[in-house]
């Protein structure tokens, strides 16, 4: 299986450690497992078997979900996309850079009780291959179709700022009627804290009010109260 000679079960076994731990954790984890190490179990092997299987699910997903495997054309969708780095054993290379996404439909959203909601369906998918961005794009485009999307849907997206994040969802403009992009609000919210640190005490109740009223869902205040900030900052009268 897999061009080796060793029972199926146990490529399963190399498989799971290997993508859960790194080789040599696995190859002692397997060691723990069997009472005593066994030279199959080396980490050389569960390396290549690792990386064999890993090849053959990636050319998998590289594959169009079949269009019974589709939910109906959809209206609108929502995309969250975040990236991350993935720590690596070489020290002489940089950490290995993820993206993940999620994708669901407004009406997959349920009230529990007043503060709590939860998600009927959530579909996500998370690409690590240093491809510059192919990978993650299909991975985040067979979600989207998934879910419904078509030339009619309208894509509202949110991401954490990164470029790359914001190219991933630019993979979708073709396929839909409109993407509307929003920064997340935890990193919107760092960018506010920057902004008081940067502009002292002066402005910094403004901006605060600004963030309060954006926060509760009063953009036109919150936009008002930002062209406020705008015009004293540019006011050399202000300084």
């Amino acid at each position: 299986m897999f061009g080796t000679t060793i029972h199926p079960d146990l490529a399963q076994w190399h498989c799971e450690h290997g993508a859960l731990s790194s080789s040599r954790e696995a190859e002692r984890n397997l060691g723990k497992l069997h009472g005593h190490p066994r030279s199959v179990n080396n980490h050389a092997q569960v390396k290549r078997m690792t990386a064999t299987v890993g090849h053959l699910l990636a050319e998998h997903n590289g594959i169009p979900p079949a269009a019974q495997a589709c939910a109906p054309p959809a209206r609108d969708l929502i995309i969250q996309v975040a990236g991350g780095h993935i720590p690596i054993q070489e020290k002489a290379q940089r950490s290995v850079e993820a993206v993940s996404a999620v994708v669901y439909r407004p009406e997959a959203i349920r009230t529990v009780d007043k503060p709590h909601r939860e998600m009927s369906e959530k579909p996500w998918g998370v690409s690590a291959k240093d491809d510059h961005l192919p990978s993650s794009k299909t991975c985040l485009m067979h979600g989207a179709l998934q879910q419904g999307l078509c030339r009619a849907t309208h894509v509202t997206a949110r991401a954490d700022g990164a470029k790359h994040c914001w190219t991933v969802l630019g993979a979708l403009h073709p396929s839909c009627a409109t993407l509307e992009g929003m920064l997340d609000w935890f990193h919107l919210g760092k960018k506010c804290q920057t902004g008081q640190n940067a502009l002292g005490e002066a402005l910094e109740a403004s901006l605060e009010r600004a963030t309060w009223t954006l926060w509760h869902g009063k953009a036109e205040e919150a936009l008002a109260t930002l062209a406020f900030l705008r015009n004293k900052i540019t006011d050399d009268s202000w300084f």
